[in-house]
């Protein structure tokens, strides 16, 4: 078993290497044993990756040229910034319903960090986030989330993510490569 997790491991290592190409034969890759069932798992979430990229890499690079002229600052300059501070990362969703009074309790006691689909419920509710964070490449995702919310929360912005985002966005914008 030892040894085996060993090799899980360095698969896993290999698969994670940049550029690496692999065909994996769907049959053969259905057929695998129960005790490999790591090893299946392993492959077939490579396969997904793999096949993502693939189908949005042009987006990727696009968002990613036009991102890296129009942000503020780099993420990096916030990482001692709230030491000692519980971070609140606030998702959309029921939790979020049931639970949104709570964040009210927040304030300065802590930092909010908003996805955008949860930035309009919390301003509903009274609560605004002390940073927006935003990472999908959905040339929609702007004109959904944040278009025409008058609100000055800085946002740290995935460098892949939509473009949109950065040019639009008025606020203070932080990007994560």
């Amino acid at each position: 078993m030892e040894n085996e997790r060993k090799s899980y491991e360095k698969l896993n290592k290999i698969l994670l290497i940049e550029n690496v190409k692999i065909a994996i034969h769907i049959p053969s890759l259905n057929i695998i044993p129960e005790e490999f069932i790591e090893l299946k798992y392993l492959l077939e979430a490579f396969q997904i990756k793999q096949k993502t990229i693939d189908s949005t890499k042009h987006m990727l690079e696009e968002n990613f040229t036009e991102n890296i002229n129009n942000f503020d600052k780099n993420v990096d300059t916030l990482f001692n910034k709230h030491i000692n501070k519980p971070l609140y990362l606030v998702a959309a969703g029921p939790p979020l319903d049931k639970n949104i009074q709570e964040l009210a309790k927040v304030k300065d006691n802590g930092i909010i960090l908003s996805v955008g689909r949860a930035v309009k419920s919390l301003l509903s509710a009274g609560i605004t986030p002390d940073y927006i964070i935003i990472t999908d490449l959905s040339e929609y995702l702007y004109d959904m989330q944040l278009k025409g919310l008058d609100i000055d929360v800085p946002i740290v912005v995935l460098s892949t993510c939509d473009k949109n985002v950065m040019k639009k966005y008025k606020g203070f914008k932080y990007i994560a490569l």
